[in-house]
This record gives structure tokens, C-alpha cells and sequence, in this order.
């Protein structure tokens, strides 16, 4: 059981940080754009972090 949990875990941390670096540099390039490169990162990797639990979740969010 700790052997799963483990690998679930390390799942969801992969896909968090996945998220973060995908979602952080979309908003960073989006943020650029306009001016605001901080704001820009900042909005990805929030963005990141919570879609990367979420999809991360699935496979045993339920129980």
C-alpha cells in the first residue's frame, strides 16, 4: 500500500511540476507580450499547479 501511494505521489508531483513549467512558460510569453512578465508567471504557475493536480488526480482521486 505504501509502495502505491508512493508512486501515486510521485505521479502527482511529476504532473505539478509539468504543469508549472508548460503552463508557467505560456504565461511568461503570454505576459511578455503585454508587458508584464511577472504577472505573466506568475498567473502560469498557478494555473500549472492546479491543473497539474487535477489531471495528475484521476487515477485515484475517487477512493
Amino acid at each position: 500500500m505504501s509502495e502505491q501511494e508512493r508512486a501515486a505521489k510521485r505521479a502527482i508531483v511529476m504532473w505539478v511540476a509539468a504543469g508549472i513549467v508548460v503552463w508557467g512558460g505560456i504565461g511568461a510569453v503570454l505576459g511578455g507580450m503585454i508587458g508584464l512578465v511577472g504577472l505573466g508567471a506568475g498567473t502560469g504557475l498557478a494555473v500549472g499547479a492546479v491543473a497539474g493536480f487535477l489531471i495528475g488526480m484521476p487515477s485515484g482521486g475517487g477512493e
